[in-house]
C-alpha cells in the first residue's frame, strides 16, 4: 500500500526547515563553482581582509558580477573642506559644517551620535552611475556634474531650497543660524525667521565655493620637528581659501512628480572623482609622505606610537566627581525604632487567596475567615 505523499506546502516548510538548521548543501563541483562565483579564491579565509583582490575581482566582473547589479560603489573615509568662497567678512567653513562644534556636537564632534543627531551637513558623495538616478529627477538648470570639482543641488519635492541649504550657501544670513542654535541649546523659545525668500537660479549655481586640502591646514614646525595645526590662523586659512580650488555647482535637480523613489534626499552632491582627486592629492603632501617615511612616529608630536598606547590618556571620570561618602549615609539613614510590626497575624492565614470554586477572594488573614466558610459550604 503506497503512503500518500504530504501536500506540496507542507514538504516546503520542512525543507525550509532543514534548510535553517542545517544550511544548503552544495557538494562537489557544485560547491567548487559557487567558491569561485562567490570570489573565493581570493578571500580565502575570514581573517584575511584582503580587500585590494577583492576590489580586483570585482572590476575584472569576476563572476559575471556584472550581470547581477546597477553599480558598484565604494565609501572612503574622505570628506572634502569646502569654504564659502568670499572671505571678505572672515573665513566660513560649509563642510564639515562646524556650526555646532562649539556646543561639543555636530560634525566636530568626536562623539558619533551626538556628531549624526545634531549634523547640519548638507553635502554628500553622489554614486558614480548617474543614470541610476537620472530618470528619478527632473533637471531644473544646467546638468549632472561630470568632474571632480563639479556637483549638485537636489531641490525637495516642491521644489524650493532647503533651509539647511540656503544658510550653507550663504544665500540667508548663516549669523541667523547660529541665533537659533543658541536659543536652543540654551533651552530658549526658538525664533525662526518668517520671511518666505525666493533664488533663481543663477543665484544659486553662482555661489562661490572654494575647496582647501586637509593636509595645508599643518605646518612643520622645524625647531621642534613637528607638524602644527593651523586652523585658528585666521589669515593663514583666508591665505589658504583665497587660493583654493573652486567647487562649481553645475546643475539644481527635482525629484520628478511620478517617481515611485528617489535615490538622493535633498541637499549637494559631489562626484566620487573629488574622493578620488582629494586622495591622489594628499597622497603628494609633505605630510603624508613623511608619514609614510616613518610610520612608527606619531608626526603631529613627534612620539611613538607604541609609547602612546601604552602611557594611554591621563583623563579619568573619577577626577570629575568626589563623593561625600558620609553625606550620602545620612541622607538615608532610618530610625530603626520606628520599624514596630505585629507579626501575630502572619501565622496563621487562609492558604488559598481565592476560592476555587466560587472564585470568591479571601479579605482577611485570619482563621476561619469567609472564604474558608465558603469551602465548607463546598464540601472543601
Amino acid at each position: 500500500m503506497r503512503r500518500a505523499r504530504a501536500p506540496a506546502t507542507t514538504r516546503l516548510r520542512k525543507w525550509a526547515f532543514k534548510v535553517a538548521r542545517t544550511g544548503t548543501r552544495t557538494t562537489g563541483r557544485r560547491r567548487q563553482r559557487a567558491r569561485d562565483a562567490h570570489g573565493h579564491r581570493y578571500v580565502r579565509k575570514p581573517e584575511n581582509n584582503d580587500l585590494a583582490s577583492l576590489k580586483l575581482f570585482l572590476d575584472e566582473n569576476g563572476g559575471d558580477i556584472n550581470s547581477y547589479v546597477n553599480s558598484i560603489e565604494y565609501s572612503y573615509n574622505v570628506v572634502p573642506q569646502i569654504f564659502d568662497g568670499n572671505t571678505e567678512d572672515g573665513v566660513r567653513q560649509i563642510n564639515p559644517d562646524t556650526t555646532f562644534s562649539a556646543f561639543g556636537m555636530g560634525s566636530g564632534s568626536s562623539n558619533a551620535l551626538m556628531s549624526s543627531m545634531y549634523s547640519t551637513d548638507v553635502f554628500s558623495e553622489m554614486m558614480g552611475n548617474t543614470a541610476i538616478v537620472e530618470e528619478q529627477y527632473d533637471v531644473k538648470a544646467g546638468r549632472w556634474p561630470s568632474a571632480y570639482n563639479e556637483c549638485v543641488v537636489v531641490l525637495t519635492a516642491n521644489g524650493t531650497v532647503p533651509d539647511l541649504v540656503s544658510y550653507a550657501l550663504g544665500l540667508r544670513d548663516h549669523a541667523v543660524l547660529e541665533d537659533m542654535i543658541d536659543q536652543f541649546m540654551n533651552e530658549e523659545d526658538v525664533e525662526s525667521p518668517d520671511d518666505n525668500l525666493t533664488f533663481t537660479y543663477d543665484e544659486i549655481m553662482g555661489v562661490s565655493l572654494k575647496m582647501v586640502p586637509a593636509a595645508d591646514f599643518y605646518t612643520c614646525d622645524e625647531e621642534n620637528k613637528v607638524w602644527v595645526d593651523k586652523t585658528g590662523d585666521e589669515e593663514y586659512m583666508k591665505g589658504l581659501v583665497d587660493a583654493g580650488e573652486e567647487l562649481k555647482i553645475v546643475g539644481i535637480v527635482q525629484p520628478r512628480p511620478d517617481a515611485k523613489a528617489t535615490a538622493l534626499s535633498m541637499g549637494i552632491y559631489y562626484t566620487p572623482e573629488l574622493t578620488r582627486h582629494l586622495i591622489e592629492q594628499a597622497s603628494e603632501t609633505a605630510i603624508v609622505q613623511e608619514q609614510l617615511n616613518y610610520p612608527t612616529i606619531d608626526v603631529f608630536n613627534g612620539k611613538d606610537f607604541t609609547e602612546e598606547e601604552e602611557s594611554g590618556s591621563d583623563f579619568s571620570m573619577e577626577n570629575l566627581f568626589s563623593i561625600d561618602e558620609e553625606a550620602l549615609q545620612n541622607a538615608f539613614k532610618f530610625d530603626e525604632s520606628k520599624l514596630n510590626m505585629d507579626t501575630s497575624a502572619l501565622g496563621e492565614g487562609c492558604r488559598r487567596a481565592i476560592c476555587r470554586r466560587c472564585r470568591a477572594r479571601c479579605k482577611c488573614v485570619e482563621p476561619g475567615c469567609d472564604l474558608r466558610l465558603q469551602q465548607r459550604r463546598h464540601g472543601r
